[in-house]
């Protein structure tokens, strides 16, 4: 018991330096922190790093770091199928939040992971959410990871982005 008391003892300092008391998330504040736990979280991880072979991680990601209109279109509408990245395969549904969050919370969420875990792209507007929205009005079914692929090399070719993202 006495092992345990130290490692204890110092978490306890160390939230309490953070003005947290134990429990607490000492991002709580950070914009989009929240809405994030809540909404994607549960499957990606409060750190990001997913879970193994179902859901993909978040940290460092190339589909969350590409130019915003990708990850828009998977937050709005949702995103199946066979993924693979880094080797790792995933067998993931995601669902689309694009009818139970509005512009302004999707640009948030967005913008505070591609802001995380270690990830460093800038953030993500409610009028650009908007836009991509308006673009993709008539989906209705989530995106399948080709489709999405097909959609990246697009957006990539009509940008001039050379970047191997995959």
């Amino acid at each position: 018991m006495k092992r345990m008391v130290a490692p204890v003892l110092v978490l306890g300092l160390v939230l309490a330096a953070a003005g947290c008391g134990p429990g607490e998330d000492p991002e709580a504040n950070v914009p989009g922190r929240s809405r994030f736990v809540f909404h994607c979280s549960p499957c990606h991880g409060k750190d990001g790093l997913g879970s193994r072979h179902l859901f993909p991680p978040l940290a460092g990601e190339s589909w969350v770091n590409d130019a915003p209109e990708i990850p828009i279109r998977i937050v709005l509408h949702g995103l199946e199928g066979r993924l693979v990245l880094e080797g790792e395969e995933y067998l993931n549904k995601m669902p689309g939040l694009g009818l139970t969050l509005d512009d302004a919370r999707i640009a948030e969420i967005l913008t505070y992971v591609r802001g995380a875990f270690g990830n460093t792209q800038g953030p993500v507007s409610a009028e650009e959410v908007a836009r991509v929205r308006a673009l993709t009005a008539d989906r209705r079914r989530p995106y399948r990871v080709e489709e999405m692929q097909a959609v990246r090399d697009s957006v990539r070719a009509a940008t001039g982005d050379t970047t191997d993202v995959r």
